[in-house]
């Protein structure tokens, strides 16, 4: 049974504006997975060949709609969507999505946009963000315009085209502790934030790292050209480095690893 402060619809219309299936003020959470959805509109205004947009209501906190065919929110257009003022957490993965609303509310803490066909993410990010997921997408490059990702904790592009990343911008980061880049097209790292603990860098084509975070805890950088991954921190937990170019393992910095209860090193040359 539902909470009392969410509501659920599974069926493939959106609420009317009037009666007692439409929004009340004292709800926070709006449900809309699994309704088969491609666009946000009313469905009685289309019978009648008058498009009208549905918005959400500026208090509503969470939107899930994950798991429909969304291709563009309303019209054919994403990019001026209006998100509600107040909203902290998006979910629209799962659906076929090419580009977000470009003006993200300052009061968002999340967004998981995985499992689209996103070629374009929004420059300008608020600086509330905790998580992004933006995994399983088309994004070939990662160059948002704000410099302050002072919130920032989960930063998750795996399994795109980027090319072009913007490393100085993830460096400032100063509480990311997870970032995941695997199967990608990235050619260097530049460096990494002191707090990361899970770095996944899996099947791109880097030769080399930079010096690895202190405390980190997860390193998974399997498929690529390196040939060396020296300096592993005593935290590591685990450590995948299987299929690369390596010939030298540092013996000394792994048997350091006292909680280390995960190595591949398989498909390399030494």
């Amino acid at each position: 049974m539902s909470h009392p402060w969410e509501f659920h619809w599974y069926f493939n219309q959106l609420p009317r504006p009037t009666g007692p299936e439409g929004i009340q003020s004292h709800h926070y959470h709006a449900i809309l997975k699994y309704c088969n959805l491609s666009e946000l509109y009313y469905a009685e205004a289309r019978d009648l060949w008058e498009n009208h947009r549905f918005e959400f209501p500026d208090w509503v906190e969470f939107i899930d709609l994950s798991y429909n065919t969304i291709y563009d929110m309303f019209e054919g257009s994403t990019i001026d969507y209006p998100l509600p003022k107040n909203l902290e957490l998006l979910n629209v993965s799962v659906n076929k999505l090419t580009r977000l609303p470009e003006r993200l509310p300052s009061t968002l803490t999340g967004i998981k946009c995985n499992g689209n066909q996103i070629a374009r993410f929004p420059k300008v990010l608020p600086r509330s963000l905790e998580n992004i997921d933006a995994g399983y997408n088309c994004l070939t490059e990662w160059v948002p315009k704000v410099r302050e990702c002072d919130a920032l904790r989960i930063l998750r592009l795996n399994n795109n085209r980027i090319r072009v990343f913007d490393w100085d911008w993830v460096i400032s980061a100063k509480v990311l502790e997870e970032l995941n880049l695997n199967e990608n097209q990235l050619q260097e790292v530049k460096g990494f934030p002191p707090s990361l603990r899970d770095v996944r860098l899996r099947e791109n084509l880097l030769t080399s790292l930079p010096p690895l975070p202190p405390q980190l805890e997860i390193l998974e950088v399997s498929g690529n050209r390196l040939k060396e991954v020296a300096n592993l921190p005593h935290t590591l937990r685990k450590c995948w480095m299987a299929n690369n170019q390596i010939t030298s393992i540092d013996e000394k910095g792994l048997m350091a690893c006292d909680g280390l209860d995960d190595l591949d090193y398989q498909g390399n040359p030494h």
